[in-house]
């Protein structure tokens, strides 16, 4: 059966190991309790596109109540927040309920990415 949510979701020590390895890594800061968070049309849809890019971008996500002082760590001061690292160093965040379809964190990602 395929996973209900594209990004893969991980705990906060498997996030830490993530971000020592290079590349590009999309996290989703995310809580159960709120309910943009778990609509995730737009999420299928930005991983599809994700598959296209060169060098690929590794997604995931991690549930904020599971990971005590990531909220403090990286400023985040609402939910669902997108942050996009590179070789481990945050490079953009994403505050914002994403479009239906996606398209403004694409949009996003693309200017980050550039």
């Amino acid at each position: 059966m395929p996973d209900k949510y594209p990004f893969k979701e991980v705990v906060e020590k498997e996030f830490r190991e993530r971000l020592k390895n290079k590349g590009w890594l999309l996290v989703d800061l995310f809580g159960h309790s709120c309910a943009p968070c778990t609509s995730r049309d737009a999420e299928k849809n930005v991983v599809n596109e994700l598959q296209n890019y060169q060098p690929p971008i590794e997604s995931l996500r991690m549930d904020v109540e599971k990971g005590e002082g990531l909220l403090e760590e990286f400023q985040i001061n609402g939910i669902p927040t997108l942050i996009l690292f590179k070789d481990g160093r945050r490079r953009g965040q994403f505050v914002d309920i994403p479009d239906e379809d996606g398209q403004n964190v694409l949009d996003w990602l693309k200017a980050e990415l550039t």
